[in-house]
Order: C-alpha cells, then sequence, then structure tokens
C-alpha cells in the first residue's frame, strides 16, 4: 500500500501536476512530499545510483518532437476516406486518477493514516539512524593474526583532461598513500561487546584514531565516553581491508596498510 502511494504520487509530479499549498504544507518533510518532488524534478533511481533530473530539458524536447512530427505530416500527402460507424460509441466513465488520488489523500488525512504513516517512517529513520544494520558474517578475534593490505590501482584506460590530452596511460599503477596524509589508526570492533569497546578506547585519541562500529549504536556510545563513534556502512571498510574478525586495528605503513586482528581476553570484559 505504501510503495502503491508512493508511485502514485511520483507518477503525478512526473506528469506535471503541482501539489496544492495547502496539501504540501501538510506533506511537507515527508515520504509522500519528497516522492512527489522527485517526481516532479524528473528524479529517477537504477541499480542504487540516483540520477536527476532525469530530463531537464522533458517539455522543449517534446514540443520539438512535436514540431518535427507535424512538419513530417505535412509533407506527406494526405489522404481521407470515410469508413463509416463500426459499432457504438461510449462516453469515458473511467474516474480521474488526479481525482482518485486526492480524494484518497483526504480520506487518509481525515482518518488519521496519513499521520500514522508519517510516524511510522519517522520511528523506521529514527531507529536506524541509533542502531544501523550490522555488518554480518564476522566472528570475534580469537587468534592474533596481520596481514599487508595494497590500496595501489592499475588504470585500465587512458585518461584525458577537457582538451584530450593524455595525462595517464592504462596500465599505470596508483597508490594513494603517495598522495594522502592520512595517518589515523582504524579500529574496527563491535560495539555490543563491552571488552572491544574497552580495547578500542584503551589507546589513542580523537587526533590520530578512529573507532568504526561493526555493531552497536555510536551515538549512546558518544554519550557515554564523550567520543566519536563511526559506522561501517555496508562494510565497506571490513570488505577493503578483508576483515573477518573483531577488534581489528589498521594502520598506514607505506607502501601498504597493515591490518591488525587483535583477540580481546573474556576476563577484560567487566560484565564478567
Amino acid at each position: 500500500m505504501k510503495r502503491w502511494l508512493l508511485l502514485q504520487i511520483y507518477l503525478l509530479g512526473y506528469s506535471g501536476w503541482h501539489l496544492p499549498r495547502a496539501l504540501r504544507k501538510g506533506l511537507a518533510r515527508t515520504a509522500l512530499h519528497r516522492a512527489w518532488l522527485c517526481g516532479h524534478l524528473g528524479c529517477f533511481c537504477e541499480q542504487g545510483v540516483r540520477y536527476g533530473p532525469a530530463n531537464p530539458y522533458a517539455r522543449r524536447f517534446h514540443d520539438l518532437s512535436a514540431a518535427c512530427v507535424a512538419l513530417f505530416l505535412a509533407s506527406q500527402p494526405l489522404l481521407a476516406k470515410d469508413l463509416g460507424v463500426h459499432g457504438p460509441l461510449f462516453e469515458i466513465a473511467e474516474p480521474s486518477i488526479l481525482e482518485t488520488i486526492k480524494t484518497r489523500l483526504r480520506e487518509m488525512e481525515r482518518s488519521g493514516a496519513m499521520d500514522k504513516m508519517r510516524q511510522e517512517m519517522q520511528d523506521t529513520t529514527r531507529a536506524y539512524v541509533n542502531r544501523p544494520r550490522p555488518v554480518l558474517g564476522l566472528g570475534k578475534a580469537e587468534v592474533a593474526a596481520s596481514w599487508e593490505v595494497d590500496l595501489s590501482i592499475t588504470l585500465e584506460r587512458d585518461l584525458a583532461d577537457h582538451n584530450g590530452v593524455v595525462f595517464a596511460r592504462a596500465g599505470t599503477v596508483v597508490n594513494p598513500l603517495g598522495f594522502s596524509r592520512f595517518n589515523k589508526r582504524i579500529v574496527i570492533f563491535d560495539g555490543d561487546d563491552p571488552a572491544q569497546v574497552r580495547f578500542a578506547l584503551s589507546e589513542g585519541d580523537e587526533l590520530n584514531t578512529l573507532l568504526v562500529l561493526t555493531n552497536g549504536d555510536p551515538l549512546d556510545l558518544m554519550r557515554k565516553h564523550g567520543r566519536r563513534f563511526y559506522f561501517d556502512q555496508n562494510a565497506v571498510l571490513v570488505d577493503r581491508f578483508g576483515v573477518q574478525n573483531t577488534p581489528a586495528v589498521v594502520r598506514r605503513a607505506d607502501p601498504v596498510m597493515i591490518v591488525e586482528e587483535v583477540p580481546v581476553e573474556a576476563s577484560d570484559d567487566p560484565d564478567r
């Protein structure tokens, strides 16, 4: 039901229908208003990539297309023939989709369904911010392990500037560490494990250490410890550095990065 309604609102915006001012004010900052706005601007998503506006010259393009069609028809010989009447004619009885949507929205406003949907969306967003989706498939480090990660990339094609001048040839190897001053330790750990939290906080500070969660509540940890906690959403860091167990420490060791998985003894857990 929610997806259907959002799709219809998106299509209304894409078709050029303007939300009444009073309705816009009532729906401000909601998913319904964003759906209409995305449609109005011609935005869309494809395979996880957001595009928009999809066609900023839509009206001009349509006008040009109509003019071309008219010119083509004018240049062709026209033939007319009376084919007679082949069956009864009926008036269009199908209700307007715009009126149907507006009626449905008014009914939802009166019944309180709109407020309920808005609250559900807010609660869902708030819950995700407090506790993002954990990185799956990780274990707890039981044996110390370390390895090197080379961040170098090899160009698969020539790169040229806006004038067509090639400034990097295919096959060139580029190591981003040669162009970056980033020198912080990165501690990747489970925020729901008190022992791992203690380990992460045992060394370094805001200036030289990044604390990255794979699980847990970053805002709650910030309030408790007065430190910034980040979250490895979509397992970007875990995948890039090949981490399989936590806690893990990533540090710079030119020309590579060193990754270490560090066992944390159960006795270190103050809750045990």
